[in-house]
């Protein structure tokens, strides 16, 4: 009997290099440039899907909101599942800490079924200890948009907080944990099967 049908899970890195050749380093604090942090991201998330899931790396060298911007846009049909990293930022930085996160959570499209594997990543990174800040319904992203006309699943994730000490003092410390419970959510969800490894740990962004 032929095995099961692996489900196809496309990441993307938010921010980078545009289509003109500019670059959007994303929100930006003493921590570091979000585009760093989300490209990091998503390779060790891609490591730690292994496979169990056929996973496609969007081209880390772009941004693929200006290139969708350009006409360049990726196939989104072509995947079960498209998620997107981020790291948020706050009104008011708060880059030193102040004893309190302001947590992880993310952006779907309302009428999106993706609110399983949203909510299963969230949850899997609270029970190591952070907090959700919330998972919110939008029409107004280019991606998701693209993404909810194509018929795919489809999850912005704001990871943490760049410009919250308290945020980033548990990534550090935790990213490759992080990784590891947002592998096996999508796998929980999505393929309903298989343990998502623990990404090796790397040098921390400067």
């Amino acid at each position: 009997m032929a095995g099961t049908k692996k489900k196809k899970v496309l990441l993307i890195a938010g921010h980078g290099r545009n289509h003109d050749g500019s670059y959007d380093p994303g929100a930006c604090s003493r921590w570091g440039r979000e585009a760093d942090y989300t490209r990091e991201w998503v390779k060790k998330l891609k490591t730690a899907l292994g496979k169990a899931a056929a996973v496609t790396l969007y081209d880390v060298d772009k941004n693929c909101y200006s290139e969708s911007k350009a006409g360049n846009v990726p196939d989104y049909a072509a995947y079960d599942f498209v998620y997107e990293a981020h790291m948020n930022a706050k009104a008011k930085k708060d880059e030193a800490g102040d004893g309190s996160f302001t947590g992880t959570g993310g952006y779907k499209h309302p009428d999106n079924g993706c609110t399983p594997l949203a909510q299963g990543i969230v949850d899997n990174i609270v029970k190591l200890g952070f907090r959700k800040w919330m998972i919110a319904d939008s029409t107004g992203l280019l991606n998701l948009n693209r993404c909810q006309s194509a018929g795919v699943l489809y999850f912005l994730h704001e990871i943490a907080f760049i410009d919250d000490g308290d945020d980033m003092g548990f990534y550090t410390a935790n990213m490759g944990r992080m990784v590891q419970a947002t592998a096996q959510a999508i796998l929980d969800v999505l393929a309903g099967k298989g343990t998502a490894a623990m990404p090796e740990e790397e040098k921390e962004i400067s």
